[in-house]
């Protein structure tokens, strides 16, 4: 297991690259073989040995996307019931997903034993929403409650259990926008996640699509976001004005940088990016 050092006390900057969607087109085609473990893994030695990641990036709503799409008993059952949260439930539960899931992450910690390994995947909330549309596309946008918020929770602690002997480093949740009514009515439901990440001694952070209020950011181990902040270990996003200007790494001084690449960025440009941000002082 890597050695969780998400801090500056090194001197070395950390560069997590999510590399999905772009090393997807470019080394798989843009269809990445989720359900196919060898081949997922030779996916990741390729793009991890061109992009060089430090944290090697692994989205749970990807595996569980591709899972729906090629298996007809999995969308039948999360069309059983016609309830908010039902669809999501029966998808975390499903016994050949977690099956599945956990293998695939068991084979990347022993494929790449010297990185981060970081499990991400959407906050309770955004995955209640988008696991039902998948269940039920003609439906209306589904409203988001505490309720949704807070089972939502529960399913996904109880899924990350089945994570517990494979050495993770990191926990990822992806929210939306960080205001005071999101932190009063939803943050608290997400203890039962954090706790969970505890006591497997995961650093558990939250990337915010947006913060409105810098005054209710959470206590987490880590907090990705696309503006400066003090507080808990920040990593900051570089958004699409550097990969417009990429000259301009040296401006980001930043020891812990998250970069998610652009899927139409050229891969010359790409490479020299990177390659900036690493050479540039910290």
């Amino acid at each position: 297991m890597a050695h969780v050092n998400l801090d500056a006390a090194d001197g070395r900057r950390l560069l997590w690259i999510n590399y999905l969607d772009y090393a997807g087109k470019l080394l798989a085609g843009g269809n990445i073989q989720w359900l196919d473990i060898a081949e997922c893994l030779n996916w990741y030695r390729k793009a991890q040995g061109l992009l060089k990641s430090d944290i090697l990036n692994i989205d749970i709503s990807y595996i569980c996307t591709q899972f729906i799409e090629s298996d007809a008993a999995l969308l039948n059952l999360m069309r059983g019931k016609d309830k908010s949260i039902a669809p999501l439930k029966e998808l975390l539960s499903y016994p050949p997903l977690r099956a599945h899931i956990s293998e695939l992450v068991m084979a990347a910690r022993a494929t790449f034993p010297d990185l981060m390994l970081a499990l991400v995947c959407p906050a309770p909330g955004e995955w209640v929403k988008t696991t039902y549309l998948k269940a039920f596309p003609e439906s209306s946008q589904l409203d988001i409650g505490e309720d949704e918020v807070d089972y939502g929770a529960l399913y996904t602690a109880d899924f990350l259990r089945i994570f517990s002997g494979a050495n993770v480093d990191l926990l990822l949740l992806e929210d939306g926008k960080l205001t005071k009514e999101h932190a009063e009515e939803f943050m608290p439901c997400y203890q039962t996640i954090m706790n969970l990440a505890n006591q497997y001694r995961w650093r558990f952070g939250i990337q915010f699509s947006e913060i409105v209020d810098r005054a209710e950011l959470p206590l987490v181990d880590f907090i990705v976001s696309k503006i400066s902040l003090d507080g808990p270990i920040h990593a900051l996003e570089l958004d699409q004005k550097f990969w417009d200007n990429p000259c301009g790494a040296e401006h980001y001084k930043s020891h812990f940088l998250y970069v998610s690449i652009p899927i139409s960025c050229e891969p010359e440009i790409v490479l020299d990016s990177l390659n900036m941000l690493r050479n540039s002082a910290s």
